[in-house]
C-alpha cells in the first residue's frame, strides 16, 4: 500500500516480487494476495509474525508428506519484550495454512476472518508462531483506538448503536475478564497493561 520506509528497497534486495497496490481493507488486500499466489497451499503471516524453529519443522514435515487439510498454528505474542502466556491471549489458535482455491478472507471493516468450503477441521502444528506486536504501551493505545473505530464503523453500517453507559460497562467487564478470569495478572505489569488498554 505504498509503504513509506525500505521494506520496498528490502524485498527487492533479496528477490522478492513486490506488489504495490491501493488500501482497500484487510479482506480485499488478503483476497488480492491469495489470487496471486503460485501455488495451491498458502501460509499466510503477518508482517510481525515469524515461525518458531518447531513450527518451521512442522510445516517442512507436512510440506513432505503432501499437504492435504488445513492447518492451525499456536500464536504466541510479545508484548514489550514479554511472551504473554494468559490473558486470553494465548492459547491463540489460528488457522494459517490453506488451500488457495477453497478459502477466502471476509470482514469489510476489521478483524478479517478466514472462511472456508465445507469448514474442514484443522489440523494443529506443533511449534507457535511468534507474534511481536507491541513495542511499547503508546503503540497499543494507539492500535487500540484504531480498532475501536472501525468496529464502530462496522457496527454503525449495520445500524447498530450505543447508549450511555455501555463503553463504561463493557470497558469494565473487559478488563474483568481478561485480568481476572483470563488471570491476566499472571503476566504480571504487563497483563495488567494489557487488560487496562483493552
Amino acid at each position: 500500500s505504498f509503504s513509506t520506509d525500505r521494506t520496498e528497497e528490502i524485498c527487492l534486495s533479496k528477490g522478492v516480487r513486490f506488489e504495490k497496490r491501493e488500501w482497500k481493507g484487510y479482506s480485499n488486500a488478503k483476497n488480492y494476495l491469495n489470487n496471486l499466489a503460485s501455488y495451491e497451499y498458502i501460509f499466510s503471516v503477518d508482517a510481525d509474525e515469524a515461525p518458531d524453529k518447531t513450527l518451521q519443522n512442522s510445516i517442512l514435515n507436512e510440506k513432505k508428506i503432501g499437504f492435504s487439510n488445513i492447518y492451525s498454528v499456536n500464536r504466541l505474542t510479545n508484548y514489550c519484550g514479554h511472551w504473554i502466556k494468559h490473558s486470553g491471549w494465548y492459547p491463540d489458535i489460528k488457522v494459517r495454512i490453506f488451500p488457495k482455491s477453497r478459502s477466502k478472507w471476509e470482514g469489510e471493516f476489521v478483524h478479517e476472518e478466514l472462511v472456508i468450503d465445507g469448514s474442514p477441521e484443522s489440523i494443529l502444528l506443533d511449534g507457535h508462531l511468534l507474534h511481536y506486536s507491541y513495542y511499547n504501551f503508546k503503540e497499543h493505545r494507539e492500535r487500540a483506538d484504531k480498532y475501536s473505530k472501525l468496529t464502530a464503523k462496522k457496527l454503525f453500517a449495520k445500524g447498530k448503536k450505543a447508549g450511555l453507559l455501555k463503553p463504561y460497562v463493557s470497558g469494565f467487564g473487559r478488563f474483568v475478564s481478561m485480568y481476572l478470569i483470563k488471570k491476566g495478572f499472571l503476566d504480571g505489569k504487563m497483563g495488567f497493561k494489557i487488560a487496562l488498554i483493552s
